[in-house]
Parts: structure tokens; C-alpha cells; sequence
């Protein structure tokens, strides 16, 4: 979707990308960045693209967001097992299970 704007600077075009929904965001993103270069390519002189919001940090603080607190949370479960059933051995049984299970349960 592209929006013809008028700004101090002089005519701009403010233009919008839609993700489908169930996509992977960063291979959208990467895609995007792809297409926006081949598209500037092609651009007069003095045009240029300029991204207004990039969604890949966020995307990648996320993910680095949920990979920490699965870790955090496998070893507290760990921790706490170990605690409760009194041998590491057994405690890292159970606590693979469960987080294989939960993976599982995710990815059906």
C-alpha cells in the first residue's frame, strides 16, 4: 500500500508492508530488505528509500527474550527436581522429558 504525502522536504511516498498471518517475520523482512534494493536500483537520481520502522531488532530481542527464559526456566525445573527427587540422575530424566513434551505440544 503506498500513500502519496506532502512534507516540508517536498513529495514523499509512505508505503506499507502487510505480513500474511502464520508467516515467519524475519524471512519477511529479509525478503522486503531484498526487493527494496532491487527497487532503488531502478530509481531516478536524488530518489532514495528510507525504512521508518525496521522489525528486525524486535524480531531478534524476542527471540533472544524467549531462548533465555527457556533456559533459565530448564534449569530452575532442574534445580528443582534434583531438590525433590534427591538424585541428579533422575532429576535430568524428568526434566528432559518434560521440556521435549512441551516442544511437542508447540510444535502440533
Amino acid at each position: 500500500m503506498a500513500l502519496p504525502l506532502k512534507t516540508e522536504l517536498g513529495e514523499a511516498v509512505a508505503g506499507m508492508v502487510m505480513m500474511l498471518k502464520g508467516e515467519n517475520s524475519a524471512d519477511v523482512v529479509e525478503v522486503v530488505k531484498e526487493r527494496m534494493l532491487q527497487i532503488e536500483k531502478t530509481l531516478p537520481e536524488g530518489v532514495a528509500i528510507e525504512p521508518y520502522l525496521d522489525r528486525t531488532k524486535m524480531v531478534n530481542n524476542a527471540i533472544s527474550t524467549v531462548r533465555t527464559n527457556l533456559l533459565e526456566s530448564a534449569l530452575i525445573v532442574l534445580f528443582i527436581l534434583v531438590l525433590l527427587l534427591g538424585n541428579w540422575q533422575a532429576g535430568l530424566i524428568v526434566a528432559s522429558v518434560i521440556h521435549r513434551w512441551l516442544y511437542y505440544l508447540l510444535s502440533s
